[in-house]
Order: C-alpha cells, then sequence, then structure tokens
C-alpha cells in the first residue's frame, strides 16, 4: 500500500489467519486511512511502526471508519488484519 495511493483489499480466504499490509512512511506524514467494505465480522486492525511497537489500534464490526494519524518515525509500516472466531473475508483500505 502507498499512504496516499490507492485502494487496496485485503482478503482473509482461511480460517485462523490474519492478514499483513506494509507501507513505507516519513516521520511527521499524515496517515489518514478510510477502513470500509468490511466481510469480516468482528476485526482488529493494529498498526506497528518499524520497531515493531503498536501505534494504533481499530475494531471493526462491519462498519466504514477512518484511521487518522501523524506517523511517528520513517520506515515501514505493517498494518495487521486480525479477524476473530476464525471468520474469513475482506477488507478495503483507502488512504484518504
Amino acid at each position: 500500500m502507498t499512504v496516499d495511493g490507492s485502494s487496496l483489499t485485503a482478503t482473509i480466504s482461511t480460517a485462523n489467519k490474519i492478514g499483513l499490509v506494509v507501507f513505507d512512511g516519513t516521520a511527521g506524514q499524515k496517515l489518514n486511512l478510510g477502513i470500509n467494505n468490511s466481510s469480516l465480522q468482528v476485526c482488529c486492525l493494529r498498526i506497528y511502526n518499524p520497531n515493531g511497537t503498536v501505534v494504533g489500534t481499530q475494531y471493526l464490526m462491519w462498519t466504514v471508519t477512518n484511521v487518522n494519524m501523524t506517523l511517528p518515525v520513517t520506515g515501514t509500516y505493517t498494518i495487521l488484519i486480525d479477524p476473530t472466531d476464525a471468520s474469513t473475508g475482506s477488507v478495503t483500505l483507502t488512504p484518504l
């Protein structure tokens, strides 16, 4: 994924698996991310900075939501998509 790029749909098609999306960011850069079109039952999204520290968490329950934050350091970030109850499905991430 690219900050300020196009939408990305992450699909988890196997039960008891997670999804990972990576993107490069710069310290001080704004991340405005729309999260929508989720077909996952309940899902937790965690954003990790390059050193592995959680810098954001969002829980989804079939809703449209946004994540707005300023990136603390330069490097490669990871978004972990963790469905609950062995659910499968997809979620669309849209840089705003």
